[in-house]
Parts: structure tokens; sequence; C-alpha cells
């Protein structure tokens, strides 16, 4: 990984990492091998930057057994669209002028309707495209290359120049003003099939994600621990430098380990990224350590070490710069992103607002992990109020869990104060006023026709752990918020009950498209506590 620049086309601020694919050929590319279910609509939405004018670059391809490409967004001299193996034609839109470009490519089976759109507004679209059709599950997913087999069968002519970032992929067609906002903010659309954060691991040939340990003490193996010529090595500063590598190398393992849970699904087994880099690790300074104790007997050590050459100054500020860096950078998001908050007594002052950004809604979702044990009192997880309607969106009372939306409520009997830590999740949509419940990733609860055609109005408050009588105020002790909560997350769309079940089963797996559970920290107030998850 590697930082990108702060502007695109609408002079926005472009905040984040980029894949760098740095030239022309077949063994630079990211490829992820299941979790793709069948399609009936897709899209597809990412940062490129190219000034690559030779090339058919391709941006992404998804190919099932038999070689037939599914999904395929090709040449970005002039974009085409592939669905089925067919596509809709030359769009005559490009995106290789050296600058940030967002490109979104939509398709949906019913009419085989298909859209192009770069940087928010569109490019090309069609009809016809692959019409009754649907894209299979279960291939490949490949950026950077154009797969002419599953998996593979790439040419350096189609091969993707450049820098790519914020990929995301939907199993429905995303809206053209919900287009248009990510594409005025790097790293704002959260897909609901793939997100950025999924292609992370699973990168090939030289394409870089970011200097971590695990990679410098691979590419440095051959270096003994004085780092500027080879010679012998006292064996105090030996021990000295390894530990503090090994203390460092465990630290930024661990926090990664406990802050990011990244698994990697492997078939049916789930190997670790980080026992890996450990491994990696344990192997590099393993050799240094032969290195070290073989350079005591220069007979048989000093050619070879004049021949692997040495750790230069600059290759060693740079190792040494990565670890200062990164380590610390780890650390804070960790802290800033997966600690929860602790409402620890019955109180009106404990809760966590916010006062901004919150857009209109036509369905929402709201999803979250909670422990308490309080039996006495009609606890709120979370309020959203705004002029002249109090109770526009809430989920309270963890004896009895209730929904209310536009001040309409439907209640339950369902339970979640039992001491334990319990997945909660809320959905609804305005069409039918449809709504569930759900409890530790099963339907729990619902109904229909509660606020049909309403529509959440924006600019609100939203608040964790208090019901609002007031916009932003005038809470109720009684109606406080007693316990742990962590994860909390909302969307703007309802989410398929298979993904809630799936977001059930780890702990802050969840990434909400209009809040994410890191945005809430910053607004605390009150003695609400920071603490580690236990979930």
């Amino acid at each position: 990984y590697h930082r990108y620049p702060s502007k695109n086309l609408s002079n926005s601020t472009v905040a984040g990492y980029a894949l760098q694919f740095p030239r022309k050929g077949t063994s630079d590319y990211v490829i992820i091998n299941c979790g793709m279910p069948n399609l009936s609509a897709v899209t597809v939405c990412l940062w490129i930057k190219t000034a690559d004018t030779r090339n058919a670059g391709t941006p992404l391809s998804y190919v099932v057994s038999g070689g037939r490409e599914e999904l395929l967004l090709y040449n970005y001299r002039n974009f085409r669209v592939f669905i089925n193996n067919h596509h809709g034609g030359y769009t005559r839109v490009s995106a290789n002028d050296g600058k940030w470009h967002h490109i979104c490519a939509a398709w949906e089976n019913t009419a085989g309707s298909w859209k192009l759109i770069k940087d928010g507004y569109l490019g090309a679209s069609g009809r016809g495209l692959s019409k009754g059709r649907w894209i299979r599950g279960g291939g490949h997913l490949v950026l950077g290359q154009d797969q002419d087999k599953l998996g593979g069968g790439f040419q350096e002519r189609e091969s993707f120049i450049g820098e790519m970032a914020d990929v995301n992929i939907w199993n429905r067609v995303i809206s053209d003003q919900e287009i248009r906002r990510m594409s005025k903010s790097c790293l704002t659309g959260t897909g609901n099939l793939f997100q950025w954060s999924d292609f992370k691991f699973h990168r090939m040939g030289s394409s870089p994600l970011f200097l971590n340990l695990a990679a410098i003490s691979l590419e440095r193996a051959h270096a003994t621990v004085c780092p500027f010529r080879h010679r012998h090595a006292n064996r105090r500063v030996y021990v000295v430098i390894i530990a503090g590598i090994w203390l460092l190398a465990i630290g930024l393992t661990l926090t990664e380990q406990i802050f990011y849970l990244y698994l990697i699904p492997v078939d049916k087994v789930y190997f670790s990224y980080f026992f890996a880099a450990l491994f990696v690790i344990f192997l590099s300074y393993l050799c240094i350590f032969v290195k070290v104790r073989c350079n005591r007997h220069p007979r048989h050590h000093n050619a070879a070490g004049q021949r692997e050459g040495r750790l230069t100054y600059t290759l060693f500020l740079v190792t040494m710069g990565s670890l200062l860096t990164c380590l610390p950078v780890m650390i804070y998001q960790g802290l800033v992103s997966f600690n929860n908050d602790c409402f620890s007594k019955v109180t009106g002052k404990d809760y966590i607002i916010i006062t901004s950004s919150m857009l209109s809604l036509t369905a929402v979702a709201v999803c979250l992990w909670m422990k308490t044990a309080d039996t006495d009192n009609e606890g709120t997880q979370l309020s959203y109020a705004v002029p002249g309607t109090h109770n526009e969106l809430i989920l309270w009372n963890y004896k009895k869990l209730g929904l209310s939306v536009g001040g309409r409520r439907s209640s339950s009997s369902v339970s979640a104060n039992d001491g334990k830590w319990h997945h909660i999740c809320v959905t609804w949509e305005n069409n039918a006023g449809s709504w569930k419940l759900f409890k530790d990733g099963s339907v729990a609860a619902s109904g229909t026709s509660l606020k049909t055609g309403h529509v959440i109005r924006g600019g609100g408050a939203l608040v964790l752990g208090q019901e609002q009588d007031s916009v932003g105020g005038s809470f109720q002790s009684f109606q406080s918020f007693i316990g742990e909560m962590t994860g909390v997350n909302i969307w703007n769309h309802v989410i398929l009950d298979q993904e809630i079940a799936r977001m059930s089963q780890s702990c802050l797996t969840g990434v909400g498209n209009v809040f994410q559970w890191h945005d809430f920290k910053a607004h605390v107030k009150g003695s609400v506590k920071i603490i580690k998850p236990s979930c």
C-alpha cells in the first residue's frame, strides 16, 4: 500500500491508500477465489489513476469455470462493460489521463440495463445486455488482469498499469445520487459483496500494499545485524537488536490480530495472515542468526557476504522509518476503530451524539453489539431526532425491543438484557413499511405498514444511550442505556438476512455506509468509558 495524491477532478480531498501496479506484465494482480454468489444485478465502483496510452488495461475481471467472463470492466482507453461474455459496445469513456477518476459500472438482468459512470456523471448506458441472464457465483475475481481462463490466462497488453483504490461491489444497482456522493470523496463506499478491505491480503506479484515488517524482514534476510557493513557482531548488541525487532514484530502482529481480525478463508480452513507474517519473520531472522554465527568463520562467509552486498544507509533508514511509522498508526487505528463504549450507571448525562451528516433515508439498517443485565429501565440503544419529530428513528427498551420510525412505534417480546453479548439489527424500508428485528443473526420479529411512504429526514441529531425528547436533549434517566455497546453501524438500505447472519458470527465485522463505528468515538459525553471490547 502507498498513500496517493490529495486531489481529484472535483478537488475533493482524497485520503487513504491505493494499490500500485507498476509495470506491464502478467505477474501483478489481486485475486479472490471465493465468496461470489449468483447475481441478478451488480454495481462495481473504484478509483483509478493511469497515464497508460498503449494497453487495453483491465481494472477488474470475474470469471467462472469454463473461462466465461461473467463480469469484466475492460480497457481504460475506451471502457467496455462485459456481462456473460457479451458487452454493451464501446463507451468512448476513457480514464487514462494521469488523474484520479471514480468509475462505476452497474447492470441488472430484468431489462439488461447497464450504465457506466465517470466522476459521478453518466458516461454511457444501454439496454438488452444479457437480459434475463445471471452472473454465476463461485468464480475468481481479479483486479489488474483480464482472465482468459479461471484465475489465469493473462496477457500483458491487457494488464492494468497505474494505481487503484476503494474497490467495492454490491449485489444491486446503486442509485445515481449515491454514486455521485461517493465520487466526491474517496473511501466512502462500502460494498455488501466485497469491500476494499477484502482485497488487502490477496495481492500477487509486486503490487505493493504497505511496508510491513514481514515483507521487510524477508527482503532483508541476507543482512547481518550490523546495518552498514558485514563484520563480526557483538553478541550483546545482537541480542538487544533482535529482541527489539521481535517486540515490534509481535506488537504489530498482535495489534492487527486483536483489532483488525482479518481472516483469509482457504476452503474450509481459516488461515490467518498474521500467523503467516510471524512465520516469515521467524524464518528471516533465523537466516540472520545463521549468518551472524557463520560470520565468526571468515573463510566460509566473507566472500558470500561480499557477493550478497551490503544493507545500505538508505535501506536501513527506510526499514526503520517504516517500522516507526507503521506500528503507531496500526495501534491508533485499532484503538479508534474497535474500542467499545461502556455506559455504567443510570443517568441522563452519559451518551454519544452526532449532530451532522445524516442524510434523508427511504430505508435504513442499524446493527450493533450490546451487553446489559439491567432489568429495571427501558434502556435506549439509539435515537435519532429532527425538528418537529423527536422519534424519527429509535431502537429502545432492551427488555422488550422496539423500533420507532417517524413517531410510530412497533414493539416485540424480544429481550437482550441477560448479561450476555447479543448482536441486534433492525431494518426498515418505506415501500411497504416493512421492518425486521434480528437477534444474534436470526429474525426475531417483523412486520409491515410501519410509516409506509415516510422519508426519515436528514440533518438531525443521532444519539447512542439516550432517548431524545427534544433534538439533542431532554433525556430521562429511566430510558438511559446501562451496559456495554460496540460495533454500531448504519446503512441507507436494507441489509440481506444472510449478511446479518454473517455479521453476527464475529464481533465488529460490519461497516456501515452512513455511519461506521469509529465515527462515534469523538462524540462521547458524560462518564461513558472507552474500554476494550469483550464480545
